[in-house]
């Protein structure tokens, strides 16, 4: 296959609009929206479930991609040919946990796309108020952020840390989840109050660290040099090490928080860490 074919290939894929599959009560009907996003894994596309009236019951969230490298599919194991996004997703987010014990974005079912070659979709819900740094980049220091609200985000970024150091882990060597790709693009801002009433700053939009396509795991003192992926920028510090000393992405406290303050205090300023 050509470089021109393979391109028009994967541009099918990325471009699919097939309706979500299974079941639906008489009298409803998926109907695609939009596609709402885009990133060098994927393609993000918005569907709407209505009934005759045209009566939104609900919105789901379409991502597809190709996974083109052995790295994007788990190798071995009991979920050996899952997409890594979707297992890393559903460990640290499982269908049915609590909404206030869940600070990652949950990847709800994903499946290959049928006649394609490593094409692949991913289920997710939708986030209605987009990602962070959208809404940070409508923001100076004349019109700041409130912040209550930028240590809201900060809270909630470091309890996703402590997930991915905790959930997996057996003992002080871990392992842990490496996530590699941390950045404000990749954090998403559900709707106030969907936490429910009695939550915490119930008047701002809870953060969910989101999109694991390039995680992996690790185990302190076993290199992992080269693994992951990403941004070159927001790849941890501890990938380029050859100990393979990790911490998840504590490390990116202070850059988000440094990048935050950049944003609102210097708009000259708003390309650091890109």
């Amino acid at each position: 296959m050509s470089s021109d074919e393979e391109r028009a290939a994967k541009e099918l894929i990325l471009d699919n609009n097939d309706p979500p599959r299974g079941p639906l009560l008489p009298g409803l009907t998926w109907k695609y929206k939009s596609s709402i996003g885009k990133g060098g894994q994927g393609r993000a596309h918005l569907w709407v479930l209505v009934d005759n009236s045209g009566n939104i019951i609900e919105r789901l969230v379409i991502k597809n991609l190709v996974a083109a490298s052995e790295a994007e599919v788990i190798q071995d194991g009991p979920s050996k040919g899952q997409l890594v996004e979707a297992y890393y997703a559903q460990i640290l987010a499982p269908n049915g946990a609590k909404a206030e014990d869940v600070f990652t974005a949950p990847v709800l079912a994903c499946e290959p796309i049928a006649g394609t070659e490593n094409g692949w979709r991913t289920y997710a819900p939708y986030f209605s108020l987009g990602n962070f740094e959208t809404l940070v980049e409508k923001h100076t220091a004349s019109s700041p952020l409130p912040e209550p609200f930028l240590w809201f985000v900060l809270y909630r970024m470091a309890k996703a840390a402590v997930a991915m150091d905790e959930v997996l882990r057996e003992n002080d060597r871990g392992p842990v989840i490496v996530h590699s790709d941390i950045k404000l693009d990749n954090i998403f801002l559900a709707h106030p109050g969907s936490l429910g009433k009695d939550a915490d700053f119930i008047m701002y939009p809870p953060a969910y660290l989101a999109d694991f396509g390039f995680s992996y795991t690790a185990i302190k003192g076993q290199s992992t040099q080269g693994q992951g992926g990403g941004a070159f920028m927001f790849k941890p510090p501890e990938m380029r090490d050859l100990k393979g000393e990790h911490t998840p992405c504590y490390s990116y406290t202070v850059r988000f928080s440094t990048y935050c303050r950049a944003n609102l205090a210097d708009p000259t300023c708003r390309t650091y860490g890109r």
